[in-house]
């Protein structure tokens, strides 16, 4: 036998698998957060959806397939400064730079 920690995935009474990841409500808001960040700012730059917002989209998406799984929390703290801070001076620094989403 090895006394290395083991992850295992669970099987419920439905037929749903869900992996036991040890790690803290705050590592887990942190991650899902920088992962949806980064895929969106992927998604813009390749424009994946054709157009503008196409980020925005793709980071809506990763974030709820990885709520969804289970791998992210569903509420933490983290998120309400996002909520309250974070996005209202994103849109004041958009709304004062004249809307540029064009690099040319």
């Amino acid at each position: 036998r090895s006394s290395l920690p083991q992850t295992r995935a669970h099987a419920s009474s439905s037929t749903a698998l869900y992996l036991s990841i040890p790690t803290s409500p705050a590592a887990s808001a942190f991650a899902t957060l920088s992962i949806s960040a980064t895929a969106g700012i992927a998604a813009d730059k390749m424009k994946l959806l054709g157009g503008g917002g196409s980020g925005t989209v793709v980071s809506l998406l990763v974030a709820s397939v990885l709520s969804n799984i289970g791998l992210a929390p569903s509420s933490h703290p983290l998120y309400d400064i996002c909520w309250t801070k974070l996005l209202p001076a994103s849109l004041a620094f958009m709304l004062m730079s004249g809307f540029g989403g064009d690099d040319n």
